[in-house]
């Protein structure tokens, strides 16, 4: 039997799969590679690869947001009975996330400042 953890994950991970290729064919594809072919149709008096590259792609990815939104809910209501301690696995990232970030501050606060010639350099760097 499979655990449920590996049923939500291979689920999760197949729709952003799916939304992510979309998101590709239509901004790189549409947009760029496929553009010559495309500019022989017109959408709003502009060839249909520019506006692809210019807005096409943005509304689509602005779609697919929703989308991914609309399908992740779905997914968490069939598989919240499956869940540690009540918390979905994004639940358990951001709970990590915000360790990582405690643990980067106390780090940075436990460390010496870099020397001045690096310091320097970086502001240097740092001019246009």
């Amino acid at each position: 039997m499979e655990k449920p953890f590996n049923t939500y994950w291979r689920a999760n991970l197949k729709y952003l799969s799916i939304l992510l290729s979309i998101w590709f064919l239509v901004s790189f594809g549409f947009g760029i590679l496929f553009v010559d072919f495309m500019n022989q149709f017109q959408i709003g008096g502009f060839k249909l690869g520019f506006w692809f590259a210019q807005q096409g792609s943005i509304y689509v990815f602005v779609v697919l947001i929703f989308l991914c939104v609309f399908l992740m809910n779905r997914l968490d209501d069939k598989t919240s009975g499956d869940w540690w301690f009540g918390v979905s696995p994004e639940g358990f990232g951001t709970l990590a996330m915000c360790a990582n970030i405690l643990g980067a501050i106390l780090i940075s606060y436990r460390t010496p400042a870099p020397p001045k010639a690096v310091q320097l350099m970086v502001d240097e760097i740092r001019k246009p």
